[in-house]
């Protein structure tokens, strides 16, 4: 009774939707075959227009659920839902084209065979473990723009049951950014095709060489599900260095006055204040860096970590600018009622030098929104600029909690269009962007196997928390001057476990970080801008990074780039640990960033071994003497250097000229069982103990020896007969 009844029951659905509709099923139009029924199944059989028979179909099912099974053609519908708790089986050979917009908030049963097209979307909270791309058309065979299936299923997978696009074998063109918001199962390899824009490439003044352009840049982004909030920056300007906890984290105004906001746990705030920090010593001089960084809410209380590298603290008076006035560097005026910070020198006998074109008179230059740029042309006809004031302000960007995210076996490969085979210095962008907190990368890979294409960068994490890469393998980002295998901004929580990253001007390097834990693996060169709170340990490097001769003069050729020895680890900011590392045939272990000066904390290296036929810089700690950082550079509150060895001919070096700028305190600096040691050249207390040193030459202020053993002839050394000689072997005194 009940088989023959229901497609009765269907028939009349059909019907009376047409009636509401004020539409009928004309007969010279070729209209869907009613729906027939079998247990808790409906068969729909496709047509040109089946809007209206899938919502009967559906409407048709058992309330509890039931199964609406597609055949082979296409069905074009127009807007459509599954509910709950009916499942969509979509049969090899079946398509539904979509005009608008699917919601499917049921199963979806389907092989790795397109199921969708059109253009309208697919959405809702899908009942399926994973979601292929396949099933939006991806072909996958690596010539096929597969950006807009690849972007559909991502979206579709963000909200689904298991929240997991799932990439199978082949090799995917893309040509936009995809966005991924879910977690990623991938067997296959995402290409990332770059086209050069030799209209947009141009030879820079300062460095010397061309610098080639991308005609689109496109990447894969880690993002987060909803935009950042911009919060008022007033409750905030009472914090320092050192803080854990916000002043106020309930009712806060957003920056557009439209509604305050509780901060939660698990959320993230990112300060940004253009009351730089420093200026930088790199290019002309007039480089800054803006104080920066990243933090994560753990408790709903106002509770944060990492501490704050930085203060913020409300902005200071300042007279109203003058174009009489000589202007230094970090000088503050105030000009339409905005505060502004000097970058360069401006105003009456100001100049600017450079080194092959000789020097010019800079006029006063007037404040403008933002970031001055003060033009003028050198005696040769060349034309430049400076950049000479930056507004003062502090930007508040608040992220509320992020559901973690888990990528595996991502692989994206970077490929040039690169018809004249010729050496490209390439301002890629990035391959990958993680701009999320709370994600973990397993077996990454991104490479770029074109040896004469420099890429800048490859992959990126910018203003995050929590996020960790284990096994991952990054190669190819060789651009002298940039060329960043893995770049930090302004992120937090990082750790990167048995990672590999190789044949590139840098394997790690970044700005404004904190909490960084490198933990095994392989890299050539590890470079911090600015950071706090680093730690590497059990780690091989191959110190090797690439050079352009005569880079930054007139002879510089791009064509006879190459790789050098390289100093393995280059650092500034604060808090520093090294231990448990094997370093290789470098030319240092160790330099502070003397083009932004700070190096402070604690910076402490141990258990290391060295291997390279020639000597090596163990630590240089310098700063420009001459540089105007426009702050008082900070220095360490210690150094401990303990159990290093080298192998091979030649001993280390070790210098510091931080003891000679006037606004530098005094610190210690302890060596602790360091063989062989060849040179020192510093001027801060030292304390030398169980030390092999080798024809060693000494430039020392006040200095403690302990236990030292001396081989060969040693010079420098006169001023410091002390009981403790007498227990040093073979001693000089």
């Amino acid at each position: 009774m009940k088989q023959s009844a229901l497609p009765c029951l269907i028939l009349t659905a059909l019907l009376w939707l047409a009636s509401a509709s004020g539409c009928a099923l004309l007969s010279d139009q070729r209209s869907p075959k009613p729906p027939t029924a079998a247990g808790g199944t409906v068969e729909l059989v496709p047509g040109v227009d089946v809007t209206a028979a899938f919502a009967a179909a559906v409407a048709a099912l058992p309330p509890t659920g039931g199964t609406l099974r597609l055949g082979a053609g296409t069905l074009k519908l127009e807007s459509a839902v599954v509910p709950p708790q009916v499942e969509l089986h979509v049969l090899a050979g079946a398509m539904i084209h979509v005009g608008k917009q699917l919601q499917i908030d049921g199963t979806l049963q389907a092989g790795p065979y397109q199921v969708f097209d059109g253009p309208g979307q697919v959405t809702g909270q899908v009942k399926v473990r994973e979601v292929l791309p396949q099933w939006f058309g991806a072909k996958g065979d690596g010539c096929s723009d597969d950006t807009r299936p690849l972007q559909q299923a991502a979206d579709l997978a963000q909200c689904s049951e298991g929240r997991t696009l799932r990439i199978s074998q082949g090799r995917y063109l893309f040509s936009d950014n995809l966005y991924i918001r879910c977690n990623v199962e991938c067997l296959g390899t995402l290409v990332q095709q770059l086209e050069v824009d030799q209209a947009g490439s141009r030879l820079e003044n300062f460095f010397y060489v061309p610098s080639h352009k991308v005609r689109k840049s496109f990447r894969v982004i880690i993002a987060n599900d909803q935009p950042q909030m911009a919060l008022q920056a007033a409750p905030f300007l009472s914090l320092k260095a050192g803080d854990f906890q916000l002043p106020t984290f309930s009712q806060i105004p957003l920056a557009d006055g439209s509604g305050q906001i509780d901060l939660q746990e698990g959320g993230t705030f990112r300060l940004i204040s253009t009351d730089f920090f420093t200026s930088r010593n790199n290019q002309y001089g007039d480089q800054w860096y803006d104080k920066t960084e990243t933090s994560m809410l753990v408790s709903g209380r106002g509770d944060f970590y990492p501490e704050l590298m930085y203060s913020y603290q409300p902005p200071p008076e300042a007279p109203e600018w003058n174009a009489k006035t000589l202007y230094a560097k970090g000088d503050y005026c105030r000009f339409e009622g905005k505060l502004h910070k000097a970058t360069w020198p401006s105003g009456p006998g100001a100049t600017f030098r450079h080194k092959y074109r000789g020097e010019v008179t800079l006029g006063s230059s007037r404040p403008a929104p933002g970031t001055t740029s003060y033009e003028f042309t050198f005696a040769d006809g060349t034309p430049e600029r400076v950049c000479t004031w930056r507004e003062v302000n502090l930007t508040v960007r608040y992220q509320p909690p992020q559901a973690p995210l888990t990528i595996n076996g991502l692989a994206i490969e970077v490929q040039v269009d690169n018809p004249q085979d010729e050496v490209l210095r390439l301002d890629n962008g990035q391959a990958l962007l993680v701009s999320r907190s709370n994600v973990t990368l397993n077996k990454l890979k991104v490479f770029c196997n074109n040896p004469k294409a420099t890429l800048s960068a490859l992959v990126k994490n910018a203003a995050c928390c929590n996020v960790t890469y284990n096994d991952a393998y990054i190669s190819g980002a060789t651009y002298h001057g940039l060329g960043y295998n893995i770049h930090n901004g302004a992120a937090s929580l990082l750790t990167f476990n048995n990672c590999v990253s190789i044949n590139c001007r840098d394997g790690i390097a970044g700005l404004c970080n904190k909490d960084v834990t490198i933990e095994g693996g392989f890299y050539n060169r590890i470079d911090d801008h600015y950071g706090m709170n680093y730690t590497i340990r059990n780690v091989k490097i191959h110190a090797m990074s690439t050079t352009i001769p005569g880079y930054r003069t007139p002879k510089a050729d791009l064509n006879a780039w190459r790789f050098e020895p390289t100093t393995a680890l280059v650092f500034a900011g604060g808090n520093l640990f090294i231990e448990n590392c094997q370093i290789y045939n470098p030319s240092g272990i160790l330099s502070s960033r003397g083009d932004i000066g700070d190096f402070f904390g604690e910076i402490v290296m141990q258990n290391l071994t060295v291997h390279a036929d020639r000597q090596v810089t163990l630590l240089d700690m310098s700063t420009s003497l001459d540089f105007d950082y426009a702050h008082a550079v900070r220095v360490p509150d210690k150094v401990v250097l303990e159990n290093i060895r080298k192998t091979g001919t030649g001993g280390f070096l070790f210098s510091s000229n931080l003891d000679k700028r006037p606004d530098s305190p005094r610190f210690e600096i302890v060596m602790r069982n360091v063989e062989p040691i060849a040179s020192i050249t510093c001027g801060s207390p030292m304390v030398f103990d169980s030390c092999l040193f080798q024809d060693a030459k000494f430039q020392l202020g006040e200095a403690q020896f302990r236990f030292c053993t001396f081989d060969g002839a040693s010079s420098g050394l006169e001023k410091f007969v002390s009981p403790q000689s007498t227990a040093n072997r073979n001693s000089p005194f």
